[in-house]
């Protein structure tokens, strides 16, 4: 997923992000994943959107869990997280 802006990118940010605060078992296992090392939490994200896709998720979700691959993204997502 590519943004034409920073603002583009917190937008999509926070959108998320505001589906996983509400569900406290979602919120606390993307937290695990995101407070990994960069190679294992893209690890457990491709794992995690591989099973997503065998079981027909939605392509919005699937779609943020990629974007948080991207280490910068899963700093700024964890710190909301955790805020």
């Amino acid at each position: 997923m590519r943004f034409d802006s920073q603002g583009d990118e917190l937008d999509f940010l926070a959108d998320f992000l505001r589906g996983v605060m509400d569900d406290q078992d979602s919120r606390r296992r993307l937290r695990v994943i995101l407070r990994q090392p960069p190679f294992h939490r893209r690890s457990l994200l491709n794992t995690a959107i591989q099973q997503m896709q065998l079981q027909g998720e939605d392509s919005e979700t699937i779609r943020a869990l990629a974007h948080l691959k991207n280490d910068d993204t899963a700093s700024r997502a964890l710190a909301i997280l955790e805020a």
